[in-house]
This record gives C-alpha cells, sequence and structure tokens, in this order.
C-alpha cells in the first residue's frame, strides 16, 4: 500500500513540475461532424486567444465551419489561418467569415454556403512571408489569411475550405486577449501538446 501511494505521489509531483514548465495558450481541436453550417463546432470563450487545430478533408466542396458566439461586444478580436512550415505547399486554404450584420458576401463561396449569408472570403495570399511561432508546443507557422474585428454581441461563423481539394491540417488563432495563467490550463495544455506533436487531430 505504502509503495502504492509512494508511485501515486511521484507522479502527482512530476505532473505539477512539468505543468510548471508549461505556458498558458489555450487549444481546442476540430471534433468533427462541422462540414455543415448548422453543425458547426461551437469555440468556447471566443474573446480569448487559443489555437484550434483541424484537418480538412479532401474535396472543394470540403468546409470546416466554427461558431463565435460573442455574449458582449469585444473589440480588436484577430482571426488568423495558419499552416505549419513544413505544411505541403500545395495546401493554402482560404478563409471564410460569415457575419449575421451582412447580406452580401464578397468573393466566391464554395458550394454549401447560403447565399443569404453575408461576410467575406479571405484567400490566402499569393506571398505570404508572415511567420509566427508557438514556442510552447514547437510549432512554427505560415500565416496566411487573416481579420481583425470588433465584434458585437451575437453569433459569428468561420470556416475553412481548400479551393484545390488537396485537403490537410491547418490552425485557427482566435481571439483578442490572453488566457488566464492558471494551473488547470497548464494541466490541460501538457494533453494537448501531446495531440499536437503525435499529429492526433
Amino acid at each position: 500500500m505504502k509503495m502504492f501511494l509512494s508511485i501515486i505521489a511521484i507522479i502527482t509531483l512530476t505532473i505539477v513540475f512539468i505543468a510548471n514548465l508549461v505556458g498558458s495558450e489555450m487549444y481546442e481541436f476540430e471534433g468533427g461532424n462541422n462540414n455543415n453550417y448548422q453543425s458547426a463546432q461551437n469555440i468556447t470563450s471566443p474573446e480569448t486567444i487559443k489555437f484550434i487545430y483541424g484537418s480538412l478533408g479532401r474535396g472543394q466542396d470540403t468546409v470546416d465551419y466554427y461558431a463565435l458566439v460573442f455574449k458582449q461586444y469585444t473589440p480588436q478580436v484577430s482571426v488568423a489561418l495558419l499552416v505549419t512550415q513544413d505544411s505541403p505547399e500545395t495546401f493554402r486554404p482560404n478563409l471564410i467569415f460569415i457575419d449575421p450584420n451582412s447580406n452580401h458576401m464578397i468573393g466566391q463561396a464554395p458550394y454549401g454556403v447560403p447565399e443569404n449569408m453575408g461576410g467575406r472570403i479571405f484567400e490566402w495570399p499569393s506571398v505570404s512571408n508572415i511567420k509566427l511561432e508557438n514556442r510552447e508546443a514547437f510549432e512554427k507557422f505560415i500565416v496566411g489569411p487573416q481579420l481583425i474585428k470588433d465584434m458585437s454581441d451575437t453569433h459569428y461563423l468561420v470556416a475553412v475550405y481548400d479551393p484545390q481539394g488537396k485537403g490537410g491540417k491547418y490552425t485557427l488563432q482566435i481571439g483578442a486577449k490572453r488566457p488566464e495563467n492558471s494551473f488547470k490550463t497548464k494541466v490541460h495544455n501538457l494533453w494537448s501538446i501531446v495531440r499536437i506533436k503525435l499529429r492526433l487531430y
């Protein structure tokens, strides 16, 4: 019994030690079944800066939808679409921002996006030299389409699709304010970083 308790204590102390080495970044992962705007994946607390890791299937009409529900006016919310620097050059997806306050879509939307939805299509820039590094997860990104917008207390949609239909892994960075540096967040991040490094998403 004492041996068992000692092992538990060692494991607990190890987790606490490693967690204290981890930063306070926030991570979410695509859960699947979000290829329709009516079943968009809800993003927790979109006002807080976080990385969302997803995998886009093959096909020009494949779209991943995410719901951003703001409960109050939130200024200067950033939405950026990223791919890792080792991502194939043939995979450069586009970003769709769907705004309920608009009834006109700027750009050519893929199949499945209702015609009465307004917003804008942000295409991957022809030359993208902006880099972003997440040192906590040892990830280096190329920054693609991005926007910064004051969000009202309403329900927005963000979507990712590949006009070439190649498919691949992508990351969204969304939010306006830094997350709290809590121990709970750090412990959660341990598993998140393992998932990221093993590409379990």
